[in-house]
């Protein structure tokens, strides 16, 4: 019998899978796999007809929830066998844990950590020169590092741009790469100029613990801020559109003198 311990949230019963598997190379070697149940992994009992050491490793299955960092320690169940002066067989058990989160050499708690998803939100904004903006008037796409759109939004009248948030879950700690550019349309409105940039925005997901943490950095390519000037290698999030009206013909009247 070993302990469950689940730290983050209540434990449920039959939610964590646990073998027991001896270590005999025979094909009558004993296995066996039972589930959690009020905080302890219980199999059942063990017969022996002849003196002897007999040893089994206990572990956790790794099971499909990504929010759950599962216990890999490995538990060694050593019984010893041995028969006393009545001829009667008498067994003693002795256990030793290693690897996974084992705190000791004698641990039998295997722990588990919910571990949160981390959620990071990327914000823009939309200026327009020459008029007032209007809502949705612009769109921008957000691509995933293959070029895969994830999403496109429109500009609100404020000039915000914000895309939905982003979740990442214990299986992807590493650097996630994603770029943000504005929807040039096909038909492009006379006398407007559009911002060709495009930020490029890196999110690293770490583990501190059992927790997750994000580093997020942006850095911009083709764009020009608001006075015109190249923002190249900085974090600019600020897509700056003019336009520029049509000129107006000027009229200048003649005048003629019929004879």
């Amino acid at each position: 019998e070993v302990e469950k311990q689940l730290d983050g949230r209540v434990l449920t019963d039959g939610e964590f899978t646990f073998k027991l598997t001896e270590e005999k190379s025979t094909p009558d070697k004993h296995e066996e796999t039972v589930t959690n149940k009020d905080g302890k992994a219980t199999f059942s009992k063990l017969t022996f007809n002849k003196a002897g050491t007999y040893k089994y490793k206990i572990t956790e299955q790794k099971g499909s929830d990504t929010d759950v960092e599962y216990d890999s320690m490995t538990v060694t169940m050593t019984v010893t066998v041995t028969e006393n002066s009545k001829g009667d067989l008498q067994a003693t058990v002795k256990y030793s844990s290693e690897g996974g989160f084992s705190t000791n050499a004698d641990d039998k708690i295997f722990n588990n950590y919910v571990v949160a998803p981390v959620k990071v939100k990327f914000d823009f904004t939309k200026k327009l020169a020459g008029r007032e903006l209007k809502d949705g008037e612009f769109n921008f796409v957000l691509k995933d590092s293959r070029g895969q759109e994830v999403e496109t939004v429109a500009n609100k009248k404020d000039g915000t741009v914000t895309f939905t948030e982003l979740s990442f879950d214990n299986t992807k700690i590493g650097t996630h790469t994603y770029t943000v550019e504005e929807v040039i349309p096909t038909t492009k409105e006379v006398g407007m100029t559009y911002d060709t940039m495009k930020a490029t925005i890196t999110v690293k997901v770490a583990k501190n613990g059992h927790t997750l943490t994000t580093v997020t950095n942006v850095s911009s390519t083709g764009g020009v801020d608001a006075n015109g000037n190249a923002t190249d290698g900085t974090a600019d999030k600020e897509f700056n559109n003019k336009i520029t009206p049509p000129e107006t013909p000027e009229f200048q009247p003649e005048k003629f003198v019929l004879k």
